[in-house]
């Protein structure tokens, strides 16, 4: 059970805490964390609205009286902090060498993730719209990053050899989301020789499926995405494929994936000044278009 003084005193003294519970949505085999209100936990919470969210030692006597599976910290615009997500980058007990180096480049609080094969880290900071929030770090997980409209689970597994307080990070936050998370600025199109910009969504479809890949697209259009992690990175990889058949035309990508098999409530979802869709059509046209420009180097 998690103590109040074992939580960073930055995080604990401020009222942005929920519950959360794991729920299984359809077609979706990995349960989802979905927060929950503190002092009426069975209505959920809102990342987005202060009302529903509470103290955290009213959080933890909620948990401890069995709701939930856990608690989670909301971040707001009005605190100063930044979490950072490291997903998938434990195993066998080691954390990559990698994301060891970027802890050691934050200086501030680490914990090891619900699942243990994670890790959030949380530094005081500011996120310019310069970069956009996700991207496949070079370990294999998932970078994230945010610093409001969004809760991180909290589990208070601390990750020893950082600190136990939220530091100040602003130049390392700055110099890891330039070194891995890509530029929101409106990437080049591909070239147009290398991009088969078909007609008809019909015919876009069926030439997909013919494609050497083309098992794995039909795959992703009905939505299985059992060859993926996670529904994301499945969403990001099949707006890449798009991205090459209609020559990185997002109206288009957009108006496509609404038809596929993956297309969820999150597609939609506001993260920051834009959508959860928006930002993954952007990040795909972008990989795409570093694809072509080596291509014609």
């Amino acid at each position: 059970m998690i103590a109040v003084g074992e939580i960073p005193v930055e995080l604990a003294q401020r009222e942005q805490w929920v519950l959360y519970r794991l729920e299984n949505r359809p077609g979706n085999p990995k349960a989802t964390k979905v927060p929950y209100q503190v002092r009426s936990p069975r209505t959920r919470a809102s990342t987005t609205n202060p009302a529903t969210w509470s103290t955290v030692e009213t959080a933890l006597t909620a948990l401890a009286g069995g709701n939930g599976a856990g608690i989670g910290f909301v971040f707001s615009p009005n605190d100063p902090f930044v979490g950072f997500d490291f997903d998938h980058c434990i195993a066998h007990g080691r954390i990559h060498g990698f994301v060891r180096g970027l802890l050691n480049t934050l200086r501030t609080y680490g914990e090891f993730s619900p699942s243990g094969t994670g890790i959030h880290a949380i530094a005081e900071g500011n996120l310019d719209r310069s970069r956009g929030n996700v991207a496949v770090g070079p370990w294999g997980g998932k970078i994230e990053c945010y610093q409001q409209a969004r809760f991180f689970t909290y589990t208070g597994a601390h990750v020893l050899g950082t600190p136990q307080r939220i530091n100040g990070a602003q130049r390392q936050v700055d110099q890891i989301r330039r070194a891995l998370l890509p530029a929101t600025s409106p990437p080049p199109r591909p070239p147009a020789p290398q991009a088969p910009v078909l007609a008809g969504d019909l015919e876009l479809l069926e030439v997909a499926r013919r494609a050497r890949n083309g098992a794995a697209f039909d795959q992703l259009w009905r939505g299985d995405w059992s060859a993926y992690p996670s529904q994301s990175e499945a969403d990001l990889s099949l707006a890449g494929k798009l991205c090459f058949y209609t020559g990185g035309d997002a109206d288009r990508i957009d108006r496509l994936f609404r038809s596929s098999g993956l297309i969820r409530e999150k597609w939609d979802r506001r993260i920051g000044d834009t959508t959860y869709g928006a930002r993954t059509i952007e990040t795909a046209i972008t990989s795409c278009s570093s694809y072509y420009r080596g291509l014609a180097a």
